[in-house]
C-alpha cells in the first residue's frame, strides 16, 4: 500500500485538492482527499513544457496517506460531506437535512449558527457524523445515501 502519490493535474484542480476551509476553492473533494492525506502542491508546470502547448498549466502534488488521520468511519463521514456540498448555496443545515434528518438534529450536532458547508473542514465533518442525533461514525445506523464518492 502506497504511503505516498504524486500526481500532475491541472492547475486548478490541484489547488481545489488543497485549499483550505472558508475559501472558494474548497469543496467536497478537498474534504474528503483531507480525510485521507495531506496535499500539497510541489511544483507548477507551465504550459509551454508540453506539446502541443495546452491552454492552462499544470501542477504536480503529493499527497502523503494517513491511514489514522481522523478516528472516525470516513465511509459515513464521506456520506455527510456529499450531501452537505449538495447545494453550495444552501446551510449545511438544510443540506443535512435532505437524508432525512430533523432540524432539530442537525442542529444538536455543532454548536455553531447554521453555516455553509465550506466553512467546516474534516475535523469538523467527522465531529458532525458522530454527533448526529447521536449517531456515532463508528455505528452502522446513520442513513446510506445513494450514490458512495
Amino acid at each position: 500500500k502506497p504511503q505516498t502519490l504524486s500526481v500532475m493535474v491541472q492547475k486548478e484542480v490541484a489547488e481545489r485538492l488543497v485549499a483550505k476551509a472558508g475559501t472558494a476553492e474548497y469543496g467536497a473533494i478537498t474534504a474528503v482527499v483531507d480525510l485521507y492525506a495531506n496535499a500539497k502542491i510541489t511544483r507548477i508546470v507551465g504550459k509551454n513544457n508540453f506539446y502541443p502547448v495546452p491552454k492552462v498549466d499544470s501542477a504536480v502534488i503529493r499527497l502523503d496517506i494517513c491511514d489514522k488521520k481522523y478516528d472516525c468511519n470516513k465511509n459515513k463521514v464521506k456520506q455527510i460531506i456529499k450531501a452537505s456540498f449538495a447545494m453550495r448555496r444552501k446551510t449545511l443545515v438544510n443540506n443535512l437535512m435532505a437524508l432525512g434528518l430533523s432540524r432539530e438534529c442537525v442542529e444538536s450536532a455543532y454548536s455553531a449558527v447554521p453555516a455553509f458547508a465550506t466553512s467546516r473542514s474534516a475535523t469538523s465533518f467527522c465531529t458532525i457524523t458522530d454527533n448526529v442525533c447521536g449517531f456515532k461514525s463508528h455505528s452502522k445506523n446513520l442513513i446510506m445515501i445513494g450514490v458512495v464518492m
